[in-house]
């Protein structure tokens, strides 16, 4: 039989412990939710910058817009009070379908945006950046961007819903990019669950041989069979989206494939 001593001990010893984890865990509810807030406050304050025109599909891919307008499918975007705000936003991103509609950031450590907002302030939410050996002002064969899968749906938390809205409505996989020096549509052409050590569907190889391994690898991957993507070729550029799918600590992502469709060169030497 135990020692009453030694069993009030053993109680109170419990109880320390777990008051402890109670506190520990009370301050890290509270702290993502006050990230949370604070970064509901950024999208919303930036939201002005980036002009809204109307909803498009997939008819974008042949540049006709829907819905009888002549407005094109392109995302005009103020970036001079934006770069003022944070000098490392390089693109907005917009993908109606899903609510994702916001500035995108890079820089040289791709840790950094990991536990970063928009304004560079420590946040648990981070924020969605352009993979450091991706070419911005000149895209190769892949560009890649992350971000993470948080609960609320913000950042990237909203991607997996791409996997069931395009087996419903497969041209609604419509991804507006808008860089300083362009304007670009891109159509999703592959969605699917990988491991993260798949190392081929965040690379940006520039051979032949590597850009037809990139496009057989994301056909073969593809789990939404609704998406149309035999058209996809070799010499196409493409747009990855990344973000991890389940919970903290899964080995397990999503990625998110779209296939350039439409560009609209503003940069100051356009004519």
């Amino acid at each position: 039989m135990v020692n009453p001593t030694i069993r009030k001990f053993i109680f109170y010893g419990v109880m320390s412990s777990s008051l402890v984890l109670l506190g520990h865990f009370s301050y890290a509810l509270a702290s993502w939710h006050s990230d949370a807030n604070e970064t509901n406050q950024i999208l919303e304050a930036v939201q002005q910058y980036a002009v809204s025109p109307m909803p498009v599909s997939a008819q974008s891919l042949n540049i006709v817009p829907t819905g009888g307008s002549n407005t094109q499918p392109f995302l005009p975007v103020n970036f001079d009070k934006l770069l003022k705000q944070n000098e490392e936003v390089v693109g907005w991103l917009r993908i109606g379908s899903v609510g994702i509609d916001m500035p995108i950031v890079q820089t040289t450590d791709n840790e950094f945006y990991l536990n970063h907002d928009f304004d560079k302030r420590a946040s648990s939410l981070g924020w969605v950046f352009a993979s450091a050996s991706s070419n911005m002002r000149n895209f190769g064969t892949n560009t890649v961007l992350y971000g993470h899968n948080l609960s609320n749906k913000r950042m990237f938390g909203s991607l997996k819903g791409l996997l069931t809205i395009l087996k419903e409505k497969p041209d609604s996989g419509v991804i507006q990019l808008t860089t300083p020096s362009q304007q670009m549509v891109f159509k999703v052409v592959s969605v699917y669950v990988t491991d993260e050590d798949d190392m081929l569907y965040v690379g940006n190889g520039t051979q032949l041989p590597w850009r037809e391994s990139f496009v057989k690898h994301i056909r073969e991957k593809n789990q939404v069979k609704s998406i149309d993507n035999h058209l996809i070729t070799p010499l196409d550029q493409y747009l990855t989206l990344s973000t991890c799918y389940g919970p903290t600590g899964t080995a397990k992502r999503l990625a998110v494939h779209a296939q350039l469709v439409a560009v609209k060169d503003t940069s100051a030497a356009a004519v």
